[in-house]
């Protein structure tokens, strides 16, 4: 075992100390490019891929556990992320939710379960490891790769007070062209979440130009999602 990990009263019985640690020394850049979005994500294998090295040095473990529940008419994938140390004692956990769609496009039932899965296991990693998944130290990684491509970067015309898209300032058109939004794409977000909500797909263009932030971090989220559930097949 190294100085550095010593140093930090790993082997001792401070029971938070290897979490700790892992922290303080996680690099999980967002190296995965989603062309549907136009942005970039980090995955729950890369992040796993940057904490196993991590891990190894505070001699612990990561221990996955997924439950299915429900609530009304709706099912939630509820996943734990448990760090142990080897010797059995849990050092933290945490948990996230993900609820499964009815259906997918070109997807089984049982890739939606593996979708939601996916969804809410990085998001308890996230929360385990200390990750924000908005703004991070991290995204510095990438800035090379995405000097070029972030027009999501123009985020000033979404914030726009509704009075003025109200007065015709903004149209929900404009919102998603300014957003660097594909079209299509937004369509069929939009009509799956009118669906849904059981309302009409112009009730939810109404709605996203009352809280456009809300509004385009939803449809990335969203989108991140079909893809983690496009590389489970």
């Amino acid at each position: 075992m190294s100085e550095e990990v010593e140093g930090y009263g790993v082997m001792t019985e401070d029971a938070l100390a290897p979490l700790f640690y892992i922290q303080q020394h996680l690099k999980a850049p967002k190296n995965q490019y989603n062309k549907f979005g136009n942005f970039n994500y980090r995955s729950v294998e890369g992040i796993l891929e940057a904490a196993k090295p991590l891990m190894n040095e505070v001699r612990c473990v990561l221990v996955f556990q997924d439950e299915i529940e429900v609530h009304g008419d709706r099912h939630y994938l509820k996943a734990t992320a448990i760090l142990k140390r080897i010797t059995g004692e849990v050092v933290e956990q945490t948990t996230a939710y993900a609820r499964e769609a009815e259906s997918k496009s070109g997807m089984e039932v049982a890739q939606v379960s593996g979708s939601s899965s996916s969804y809410s296991r990085k998001y308890a990693l996230n929360s385990l490891f200390g990750i924000d998944d908005s703004q991070d130290p991290d995204t510095q990684d990438n800035s090379k790769k995405t000097e070029k491509k972030p027009p999501a970067k123009k985020s000033a015309p979404p914030s726009t007070p509704p009075k003025k898209a109200a007065a015709g300032t903004w149209t929900f058109e404009k919102v998603i062209e300014g957003e660097g939004l594909p079209p299509k794409t937004v369509d069929l977000f939009l009509k799956e979440r009118a669906e849904a909500a059981g309302v009409t797909v112009e009730e939810k263009k109404k709605e996203a130009m009352e809280k456009p932030k809300s509004f385009v971090n939803a449809f990335k989220k969203w989108v991140e999602a079909q893809k983690e559930g496009n590389k489970d097949e």
